[in-house]
């Protein structure tokens, strides 16, 4: 675990009666793609003891997406908050989170961090960890937002 990051120690059972409970009852209530979810890098060492929650398959694509059964735009906390980048590359970073679910990366403050996790993405794009059915999913999400936003 990172000691420098927030970690929730609670069980997936109390995250969802108590803390989650009213973004579930959002999610079962709203128009789809109408709307984002931010993952924050906060550890749930509960549900996956291993990675921050914008780096985890088990909770963004297993949880968030399988088990709320949220299918709308997921979106990072910003990758550039220190508890996050002192122990990932922003290019690791990237395709991580992508791999484990998220659709839009926030990378907001140095340019070098942009261009890194952009990087590091088509590096991974290139030589086949990221598919493109993976981000064909990302874009058909963000697009389906988008068009919801106009209509």
């Amino acid at each position: 675990l990172h000691a420098d990051t927030s970690i929730v120690p609670v069980s997936k059972e109390t995250l969802l009666s108590e803390d989650t409970k009213v973004f579930i009852d959002l999610i079962k209530q709203s128009k789809p793609n109408t709307y984002t979810i931010m993952v924050s890098h906060a550890m749930y060492p509960q549900i996956d003891p291993d990675h921050p929650a914008s780096l985890s398959k088990a909770i963004i694509t297993d949880w968030l997406r399988k088990d709320i059964g949220y299918n709308g735009v997921v979106v990072t906390d910003d990758m550039d908050m220190g508890a996050l980048a002192k122990h990932y590359t922003f290019g690791d970073m990237a395709v991580q989170s992508i791999l484990a679910g998220s659709d839009i990366l926030l990378v907001c403050h140095e340019y070098e961090h942009m261009q890194e996790a952009y990087n590091g993405l088509m590096k991974a794009v290139k030589d086949g960890r990221i598919s493109k059915e993976r981000l064909d999913e990302s874009v058909k999400r963000i697009l389906l937002m988008k068009m919801n936003k106009i209509s």
